[in-house]
C-alpha cells in the first residue's frame, strides 16, 4: 500500500487513539480504483452545479466537507469497536450533495443515466437511497461505504 495511502486513509485507531483527526478529511480525497472515482465525480458533476448555483459557492463547500465528516463520523461509531477498519472515498461528501437536492428539489424527477426514459420524484429516489443504505449497514456485503453514505446524506 503507497505510503501517502497509509497515512491518508480513514482507519479507526489511527482516529481514535493516535488522534489524526485530519483523516476525517484526507480520506474523501482518495478512491479506490478510476471507477469509484468515476461515479463519484459523476454524481458531484450531475448535481454539483445545480446545487453549487442555488447555494453560492461557500454555502456549497460548507455542505459539501459538513457532509464529508458527519459520513466519517458515522462509520466512526458504526465501527468504534473494529480498530483495523478503513474507508477512502469522497462517496459521503456527494451523498450529502445528492440529499441535499432531495431535500430542496423533493418534486423534480431523478431518472437513470443508463436508462433515461425511467424517473422518479426526488424524494422517493432519496427515501430509496436512505433505505438501501439502511439495509446495507445491517447487511454489511460488499465493499461499500453504506454507513458513509447514510452519515453524509444526514
Amino acid at each position: 500500500m503507497p505510503l501517502y495511502l497509509t497515512r491518508c486513509l480513514f482507519q479507526v485507531d489511527a482516529i481514535l487513539v493516535k488522534r489524526e483527526y485530519i483523516r476525517l478529511i484526507s480520506s474523501g480525497f482518495l478512491h479506490a480504483s478510476w471507477g469509484h472515482l468515476f461515479f463519484n465525480m459523476l454524481a458531484l458533476y450531475l448535481f454539483g452545479e445545480l446545487m453549487a448555483n442555488f447555494l453560492g459557492p461557500i454555502n456549497f463547500l460548507l455542505l459539501y466537507f459538513a457532509s464529508l465528516i458527519g459520513a466519517d463520523l458515522l462509520s466512526l461509531f458504526i465501527h468504534k469497536n473494529h480498530g483495523s477498519y478503513s474507508a477512502i472515498g469522497a462517496s459521503g461528501a456527494v451523498s450529502g450533495v445528492l440529499l441535499g437536492y432531495v431535500a430542496l428539489f423533493p418534486y423534480n424527477d431523478i431518472g437513470f443515466i443508463f436508462l433515461p426514459f425511467i424517473s422518479f420524484p426526488a424524494w422517493i429516489w432519496g427515501l430509496a437511497y436512505v433505505l438501501i443504505s439502511i439495509y446495507g449497514i445491517g447487511s454489511q456485503r460488499g465493499n461499500i461505504g453504506h454507513d458513509a453514505h447514510l452519515g453524509g446524506g444526514i
